[in-house]
């Protein structure tokens, strides 16, 4: 008789050890394709100027809309379900290629007016063929879900990762060649053509296990969660995209070029780094029963996410004046400011996703999405009229101003949902804000000495240099715990073929 788990029952164990290896198949993907994706973007930056990339931000804009409200309300209610049935993924799959299409169709015909209204002196038609991605990757959305559902982190890192090389490699070629604002027409096509052809090689095995696997002990009925699921997902974008809309009504296609590129560089700790994280922390969350497992998992992932990020930020903000314009080119220097201030958000909301995750995990996916819609509501109040007043910069402190009262909701009445409370969050990330705020304060002292006697650039290197000794130096002295969590997740990660 065989006696081995099927693959349904051996994705119910969950250990530390277990998410550490899909933490590292995530991250090593998500390495490889965002290594590559924003590789080819700075390339690109220095190939083209500024219009281009504006000529493409609202096209961008409404492809990311249909696919993140796509994504989200089917894929959680996928992840979460008790039980999976083919029904589900027909019904998922049905609904997102005829989404898709309605907005291809839609924006299609609107596409003139809305170049004219919020994109002045881009190609309407590169809007016309950019929002064809939306039809081609809803084709992934099932298969990506049931990924994530049966903790597949090794397959779906290599989907993820192979599908981004390539459309990277091909949005490059097309640029050295000539082909200009379609360069980056072909990298969002080949991106989302290849996401579903490869998520449903990879995917087969899997799917049919979960839809021969007996229901799970906990989690909501078929379709219960996916209206939550969509209003977190639809909020989520108006708060991170609809800067884009308001910046290019209001300042046309080379401002809004200037800023969507600072906006996808800065906020890159969010989306290529902690949503990696999200993938993990989500379906883990949803498969646990133990609220003070979940607790303990998310303030150790939290404290990694914090340790592994905010030491950059210093190094970041000093450096970026210098390098930018540098390597993009002078009429890229207006970008600046606004990739300063945006990074440190991006940052923010990056630690916060470990909370974010376990909170839908647990099933308080309603709290989060009346949360959101406030801050998506605020956050267009403040884009209109900091746009106004200040142009790219205002839209970056528009993010800046919303999102304190966003984390401390999130800190204080979020946490209760896990029965734990604000002041455990604060504490565990203690050890790590400290350091780095002596190392903020250190890298700005060093940069005002070595400006006096070296060029800028060797200046900021400098100064970067020295806060991160002196933070790494400190961490290793007096934090020997978290130090230890460090060791044992690399441990871990190192381990996971183990």
């Amino acid at each position: 008789m065989n006696t081995q788990p099927s693959l349904a029952e051996e994705v119910r164990t969950i250990s530390s050890r277990t998410l550490a290896r899909g933490f590292s198949w995530i991250w090593s993907g998500s390495l490889i394709g965002q290594a590559a994706w924003f590789g080819s973007l700075l390339i690109l930056g220095v190939l083209l100027p500024p219009r281009a990339f504006g000529s493409v931000a609202i096209g961008i804009v409404i492809a990311n809309a249909a696919a993140l409200v796509q994504d989200s309300g089917s894929r959680g209610a996928i992840v979460v379900s008790r039980q999976l049935r083919a029904t589900d993924i027909v019904r998922a799959v049905a609904i997102n290629l005829g989404v898709g299409l309605a907005v291809a169709i839609v924006a299609g015909v609107a596409a003139a007016a809305i170049v004219r209204n919020f994109d002045a002196g881009a190609d309407v038609t590169v809007l016309r063929v950019l929002v064809l991605s939306v039809t081609v990757r809803a084709l992934a959305i099932a298969p990506m879900a049931v990924l994530q559902r049966t903790l597949q982190f090794k397959l779906q890192a290599s989907v993820l990762a192979s599908s981004m090389l390539i459309a990277a490699l091909a949005s490059v070629a097309a640029a050295a060649l000539g082909a200009g604002v379609w360069a980056l027409v072909v990298r969002q096509l080949a991106a989302a053509a290849l996401l579903p052809l490869l998520a449903w090689i990879v995917a087969a095995a899997p799917l049919r296990a979960e839809l021969a696997a007996a229901p799970r002990a906990r989690g909501p009925s078929r379709r219960k969660g996916t209206l939550w699921f969509f209003l977190l997902a639809a909020t989520d974008f108006v708060a991170l995209s609809v800067d884009a809309v308001v910046v290019g009504h209001s300042r046309g296609a080379a401002q809004l070029g200037l800023y969507s590129l600072a906006f996808t560089l800065a906020f890159a700790p969010l989306t290529a780094f902690a949503w990696q994280i999200g993938k993990v922390i989500f379906p883990a969350a949803a498969q646990t029963t133990e609220l003070d497992v979940i607790v303990r998992r998310m303030l150790k992932t939290t404290r990694l996410t914090a340790i592994a990020l905010l030491p950059l930020l210093p190094p970041i903000l000093v450096l970026a004046p210098v390098l930018l314009p540098s390597v993009l080119g002078q009429e890229w220097k207006a970008m600046v400011v606004p990739f300063q201030i945006l990074v440190a958000v991006g940052v923010g909301h990056a630690i916060l996703v470990a909370l974010g995750d376990s909170l839908s995990g647990v099933g308080a996916i309603p709290w989060r999405a009346r949360l959101h819609l406030a801050w998506s509501l605020g956050m267009i109040v403040a884009l209109v009229a900091l746009v106004r007043l200040d142009g790219i910069t205002g839209a970056a402190l528009a993010h800046l101003f919303l999102f304190f009262p966003f984390a401390l909701v999130y800190v204080v009445w979020g946490t209760r949902h896990l029965r734990t409370d604000g002041r455990v969050f604060l504490v565990a990330l203690r050890a790590v804000v400290f350091p780095v705020a002596a190392q903020a304060v250190l890298t700005l002292a060093a940069l005002a000495l070595l400006e006096r006697a070296l060029a800028p650039l060797p200046a900021a290197a400098g100064a970067a240099a020295a806060g991160l000794a002196f933070v790494c130096c400190v961490f290793a002295r007096f934090t020997p715990a978290l130090v230890g969590e460090c060791r044992a997740f690399v441990s871990a990660f190192a381990g996971r073929q183990a």
